[in-house]
Parts: C-alpha cells; sequence; structure tokens
C-alpha cells in the first residue's frame, strides 16, 4: 500500500520509512473507524429497531381482565367496557375505530397511550371518560 502514496514508484523501488508508516497508520485508522461506524450505527438504529418491534409484540400479548386493572368504579369499569368493545368488537381489532380512537388521542396529545393502556390502565380512568363520551358509546 506504500508504493501507492509514492508517486512514480515502481514494484519493488525501495520506499521511505514515512511512507510505510503512513501506510500503516492508514490502514489502522479506517479499520478502528470502519469497527466504530459499524457500532454505532448498530446501537443507535437497529437498538430502536428492536424496541419498536418488542413493544408491538407486547401489543398483541393477551389483554388482562378489565376488572383486574382498572378501578373497582362501576362507572370506570363501564367505560372501560364500552371503549374495549368499540375499539375491539367481537374481541377483533377493527383498524378503522383504532385508527379513529389513535386520532383522537394525537389531537389530545397524547400519543403515547396504546391502546391496551388506554382501555385496562387505572391512570387513563378519565381519558376513557372522556373517549366514551366523544364517540358516543
Amino acid at each position: 500500500m506504500a508504493l501507492s502514496f509514492v508517486p512514480g514508484a515502481a514494484a519493488g523501488a525501495a520506499l521511505s520509512d514515512a511512507a510505510v508508516s503512513f501506510a500503516g497508520a492508514f490502514i489502522v485508522f479506517f479499520s478502528v473507524l470502519g469497527f466504530l461506524s459499524g457500532y454505532l450505527t448498530t446501537r443507535l438504529f437497529l437498538a430502536g429497531a428492536f424496541g419498536r418491534a418488542d413493544r408491538a409484540q407486547i401489543i398483541i400479548e393477551p389483554e388482562r381482565s378489565v376488572a383486574d386493572s382498572v378501578n373497582t368504579n362501576s362507572e370506570d369499569r363501564s367505560n372501560a367496557e364500552k371503549l374495549r368493545n368499540f375499539w375491539k368488537p367481537n374481541g377483533i381489532e377493527d383498524q378503522a375505530r383504532k385508527g379513529q380512537l389513535e386520532k383522537w388521542l394525537q389531537e389530545k396529545g397524547k400519543t403515547n397511550v396504546l391502546m391496551g393502556d388506554l382501555v385496562n390502565e387505572r391512570d387513563y380512568c378519565d381519558l376513557r371518560k372522556e373517549a366514551v363520551a366523544k364517540f358516543n358509546l
């Protein structure tokens, strides 16, 4: 490789120590740079992709009973059931209705709320009440 850094050098010609040192440094530098670039790309982009894939899998897992998760308040349990039946009539997810709910959540600035959490989690009692009123459930 040192030959390529010396203009007009022929194969088998004596090379200066500077050209050999530069060629060695060049190889080491780009080897390290390539490793770090690959490592950072993997950590920054693939880790996020794997995280998104894992979150999508969590949504697909079986949901807990509404009675197990929501408040013991009968109105809240009723709202949770209405919302679940709206989102998943007959236990099958309705994409159009899910889209309506997601759009409504986006308008409310709640883009990080998952459908399963909206229906099941105690923290979203007020949001469930608003959704039931908004969609006349």
